[in-house]
């Protein structure tokens, strides 16, 4: 088996611990020598990602001449064949819960909003968020607030965007630094806001109704 990539397979309470095997997936050969020396490169950071059915590692010492991201399928490793949030340089994904039953990632270097249909069909951009300002998830809403590099902001549920309520901190954002936080609070609390600038640091903001703050 030398040093490729093992799959140990064992399948708990259906076959003895002596039963279990080991194989090797095929592919998965070093290609520099980091690799041979150290083969746990070939496999970092395994995940599981919404949307895509296969494990999927991190071989990242390979990004000057190979695919960084692999997928495991069967007793093969093979290069990611579908756009991923994060992808190339990634550690793990986050995914957000949307309003409308569907999947969103805020990815922030560089900024990339992706979504991904509540019938699963694969994650895709969203071109009219690419390279924004700053993204935040309103867990209390399913409600992605995104502020576009035009100076508008948008409150985005999965089907459709909307301009936000731009009463404070929304706007204006310069004078308020990014917006690094939003949650509506339950049983009509109002809203609370986190914002950071460089001169300032993190101010916390609540607003009990819209167009207050």
């Amino acid at each position: 088996m030398g040093r490729a990539v093992a799959l140990g397979m064992m399948m708990a309470g259906v076959m003895p611990v002596h039963a279990a095997c080991i194989r090797p997936v095929q592919g998965s050969a070093p290609v520099n020598a980091i690799e041979r020396e150290q083969p746990y490169r070939l496999a970092t950071n395994p995940v599981v990602v919404p949307g895509y059915d296969r494990l999927i590692v991190q071989a990242g010492n390979r990004y000057d001449t190979h695919p960084t991201l692999y997928r495991i399928e069967g007793d093969r490793f093979l290069p990611l064949d579908r756009a991923l949030p994060g992808a190339p340089h990634y550690d793990a994904v986050d995914p957000v819960p949307l309003r409308d039953g569907s999947t969103g990632f805020i990815e922030v270097t560089p900024p990339i909003l992706w979504h991904l249909p509540g019938d699963g069909s694969g994650w895709r951009t969203l071109p009219w968020a690419r390279d924004f300002a700053w993204a935040v998830h309103d867990a209390g809403t399913g409600v992605v607030t995104v502020a576009t590099r035009d100076g508008r902001v948008w409150d985005w549920d999965g089907t459709s965007r909307t301009p936000a309520d731009p009463s404070p901190p929304l706007a204006p954002m310069s004078d308020r630094g990014r917006v690094t936080d939003l949650r509506t609070l339950p049983a009509g609390l109002g809203r609370l806001a986190t914002t950071y600038d460089g001169g300032n640091g993190t101010i916390l903001w609540h607003r009990t109704h819209p167009g207050t703050a």
